[in-house]
């Protein structure tokens, strides 16, 4: 299906991978920028409706948050969760910021507020930094 009933609520280009990909409250949709034919859907990523999403450095993975204050990691080429972040006291998330530090690439060190592991590296060996 290519539309929804519920509204579109972010457009992000990806030139690394040539795709647009739609945030909406249910779902998160991945077209490819050649043809625009919908290349993926990934549904039941929370049980809130979603509410906000921004690509990481690399282009590779959206960081979604939702309406009940979740944040999680979410692989663009085949959906699943990456990671989950501390939940941000039953807050709706309405905004997410992602920046790298050169001093923290350097290294290896990343500050993500709400998670209190020591691990700062990144779950895919980036040692990606980002903040929320």
């Amino acid at each position: 299906m290519l539309t929804d009933e519920k509204m579109c609520l972010r457009v992000l280009f990806n030139n690394v991978l040539l795709c647009l990909i739609t945030l909406h409250p249910d779902c998160i949709k991945v077209w490819d920028i050649r043809t625009g034919k919908l290349q993926s859907v990934y549904r039941e990523l929370s049980t809130a409706e979603l509410t906000v999403c921004v690509l990481d450095t690399r282009k590779r993975k959206l960081f979604v948050g939702d309406a009940d204050g979740n944040i999680f990691t979410v692989n663009i080429k085949n959906g699943a969760k990456m990671k989950r972040f501390e939940k941000h006291n039953n807050r709706m998330i309405t905004d997410l910021t992602h920046w790298t530090s050169s001093a923290a690439t350097s290294n290896n060190n990343s500050s993500t507020a709400g998670n209190n592991n020591n691990s700062d590296e990144d779950d895919d060996g980036t040692g990606d930094s980002r903040r929320y």
